[in-house]
């Protein structure tokens, strides 16, 4: 048998392996060990795939802190093996056979050269900075080739694991101290690089893919425990904006944020993990949905709130207020879009068109109203000799008809006119002072087509 052997071209496990001696005469055979065959250093599944034997040369290890170099005694060799966890080296003693090894994820490189036309070395450099040499009367440089092969992908998948470790470790924290978009940017491809881990040691072998599973899994679980509790948190903030920005008014960005809750929450569910619990999740999933629901028709309950309150105000200022936030709320219901084609929001559009329009005419009613009552609070004033005072609440009449001009603009252009006249005289009773008498005249209804009322209108109140 040569010097150097393939181990996986053999059916059986052959000699070098089996036993501690080799058949085969002065060339291939003689004594190796003194105790007990390779096979018996083997872990359960260990796999090899190459051993080397030399009679003479033994074992060289270079440290830092001094060179060490194990020979065979004169009638036993010095075997390396390689297999799916490591370098193996045993050295043939009478007194009791030496063995040294190298784990695969501690070698950083490995190599082959011919020394002289004979004799070839392979070179081993560890991670702790270390140089192991073995020499052979063969060419070695297949089973240095394999070696540094299985080192690289034993060097990969350990790195990949440190690596999803660090993030799952940094996203529990980031989540612990409620930074939700932390804690994921963290976790990031964390569960895909423990899946390459496995999947790259299965090409090495069963002990080394064995070895990396049982690394793996905790972390695996870690992951479904991390990403379970992260996506109800998602789904807890989705839900909690969805509700203030349906406070404020803001439907369409409240349907998008509400589709966000649901979807994570359903998401959580469908992870393992224990928490958050089953029964707290399916409660928030169900209250999320039924809010949804209820979103469906708020923009009309809303914007109809907000016209019977101003039906119910006396007031024509604080009632052309309340109008106006009613005519913004109905217009608003022409062009609200839920976030999902499957849904919409609960709306008539042609009878909101039509309630638009008289909302309108409200409006602007109502601020000429307004304009009307400061015009004769200001002729009192003036006619009882406050003419600074009276100034002022021209000044107030008058914001109260640019008010109705600009609304009559973009809604109800038809009620210019009117509006035009009560400016008149608002700025001659502010000119050229009060009559000792005047009549102020409710302004007629006026129908039109209910064209430009379809755009929002920006307003703060």
């Amino acid at each position: 048998m040569g010097k150097v052997i393939d181990l996986t071209e053999y059916e059986q496990r052959p000699e070098i392996l089996t036993s501690t001696s080799l058949t085969g005469g002065l060339l291939g055979g003689g004594k190796m060990l003194s105790a007990a065959p390779l096979e018996t250093y083997l872990d359960r599944q260990e796999s090899p795939s190459y051993a080397a034997r030399n009679t003479k040369a033994g074992l060289e290890i270079d440290r830092e802190q001094g060179n060490e170099h194990i020979e065979p005694d004169d009638d036993l060799q010095a075997l390396a093996l390689l297999t799916d966890l490591r370098l193996l080296f045993v050295v043939g003693q009478r007194g009791g056979d030496q063995t040294f090894e190298i784990p695969l994820d501690r070698i950083v490189e490995v190599k082959s050269e011919f020394e002289s036309f004979r004799t070839s070395t392979v070179e081993i450099h560890t991670i702790a900075d270390e140089r192991w040499l073995f020499r052979c009367t063969e060419d070695i440089e297949p089973l240095a080739e394999r070696a540094d092969e299985l080192a690289q992908l034993w060097t990969h998948a350990q790195r990949l694991l440190d690596e999803a470790e660090m993030q799952v470790s940094s996203a529990e924290r980031a989540l612990e101290e409620s930074a939700i978009d932390r804690a994921r940017e963290e976790l990031g491809d964390a569960d895909e690089k423990v899946r390459r881990a496995r999947n790259r040691m299965s090409e090495v072998g069963p002990a080394a893919s064995d070895r990396v599973y049982s690394r793996a899994t905790p972390l695996t679980e870690r992951v479904k425990v991390l990403e379970r509790k992260l996506t109800a948190a998602e789904g807890a903030r989705a839900h909690n904006r969805a509700q203030e920005a349906w406070t404020g008014e803001s439907y369409e960005t409240a349907t998008e944020r509400y589709e966000r809750a649901i979807g994570r929450y359903e998401a959580a569910l469908s992870t393992e993990g224990a928490e958050p619990p089953q029964d707290t999740l399916e409660r928030r999933l169900r209250g999320a949905v039924k809010e949804r629901e209820l979103l469906r028709v708020a923009p009309l309950v809303d914007a109809d709130t907000d016209r019977r309150h101003a039906i119910a105000t006396d007031d024509p200022e604080k009632a052309a207020t309340r109008w106006m936030k009613a005519l913004d709320g109905y217009r608003e219901l022409l062009t609200l879009e839920w976030a999902k084609e499957s849904r919409e929001f609960v709306v008539d559009k042609e009878e909101i068109k039509e309630q638009t329009v008289e909302i309108a005419d409200r409006t602007v009613e109502s601020y000429i109203r307004a304009g009307q009552q400061w015009v004769h609070a200001a002729d009192r004033l003036a006619l009882g000799g406050h003419e600074e005072q009276a100034d002022s609440v021209y000044e107030r009449a008058t914001e109260q008809l640019t008010e109705a001009e600009q609304i009559a603009r973009e809604v109800r252009p038809s009620k210019l006119d009117d509006i035009q006249t009560e400016q008149e005289r608002a700025e001659t009773r502010r000119s050229e002072g009060p009559r000792t008498s005047h009549s102020g005249s409710r302004l007629p209804r006026r129908s039109a087509s209910p064209a430009c009322i379809l755009t929002p209108r920006t307003r703060s109140y």
